[in-house]
């Protein structure tokens, strides 16, 4: 039977999580402890565990501390309880860089309950469930892979934005990218910080009407819906405001069906495997190509 660690103060977050990961995989053996960096270290020294629930917020030793303590292996095993709000974004995104395995946002100060719906959590940690053996790195195309005219359109989830900034480093600036953020515009304003002093690409704001410029990063966060105007010579970008559930699957449906509408075609890399239905919502316009394609080269196929 899988072990899970969990730390917090607090009884709702403990009961939700429980009562998620129960739903995902029945009976569990759960242990809460106290939000205290140094009670957290004695127990991964005590036991390993599948998966830990740390927060971002530790007395007595920062979580930053402890994950460098730690080491790698059980640095791959932390999801971060992250709080909604920029300095807690910024946390965890340094936090992942140090290893952790990604994060998951919390409501309240201090932290009282999880973030976003329950659908949305259930299809997260389902997939660090099956995968608990986590990979080194996520594996992104090669860029003779990418094919398409018009933009590079990333729509990771929150585990793949390490390794999505070391991917497109790497890239010829030869095409402009677009990146949705997850969890909405704090985490996009962190990234946009981060990432400009990191990447030698100029990095900005999407912002309706905006021309996307070839060797550019442009952020933009959920809610919100991405439409590509024009051809090679000069590509805009239409960007509106979704209605649904940051996560939910409505809203997915929302952001392909406005993509579906763009001129130019586009590469698309999915951070969550797409299923028959969502290529199709996608329509003949986007070449997809997956983040978590088990070998070093993904398959890419037109929708």
């Amino acid at each position: 039977m899988k072990s899970y660690l969990l730390s917090t103060d607090s009884g709702v977050i403990a009961s939700e999580l429980r009562e998620l990961l129960e739903e995902l995989v029945g009976r569990v053996v759960f242990e809460v402890v106290h939000e205290d960096g140094r009670l957290v270290q004695s127990r991964f020294q005590r036991q390993p565990y599948d998966l830990a629930f740390i927060p971002c917020v530790l007395r007595r030793m920062e979580v930053l501390t402890l994950l460098r303590a730690v080491g790698p292996e059980v640095a791959s095993k932390i999801i971060l309880l992250t709080p909604d709000t920029t300095d807690g974004f910024r946390t965890a995104w340094e936090g992942m860089k140090l290893g952790a395995r990604d994060l998951l946002p919390t409501k309240g100060t201090p932290p009282q309950r999880l973030k976003g719906h329950h659908d949305l959590h259930l299809r997260h940690l389902a997939w660090h469930l099956e995968d608990v053996h986590y990979p080194e790195e996520h594996s992104f195309p090669f860029a003779e892979d990418l094919t398409a005219d018009g933009p590079i359109v990333c729509l990771p989830e929150t585990r793949h934005l390490v390794d999505l900034h070391d991917w497109v480093s790497q890239l010829p600036r030869t095409r402009s990218v677009v990146v949705r953020v997850p969890e909405g515009a704090r985490l996009c304003r962190v990234l946009s910080d981060e990432w400009a002093r990191s990447l030698a690409w100029p990095v900005r704001p999407l912002l309706d009407g905006d021309t996307l410029t070839p060797g550019h990063l442009h952020l933009f966060s959920e809610p919100e819906v991405l439409q590509i105007l024009g051809d090679q010579n000069r590509l805009t970008a239409r960007v509106g405001s979704g209605t649904s559930a940051v996560g939910s699957r409505r809203a997915r449906e929302e952001l392909w069906k406005a993509l579906a509408l763009s001129g130019p075609s586009f590469d698309l890399l999915a951070g969550d495997s797409l299923e028959v239905e969502d290529v199709e919502l996608l329509g003949p316009r986007g070449i997809v190509h997956s983040m978590e394609e088990p070998t070093g080269r993904s398959e890419s196929h037109a929708a």
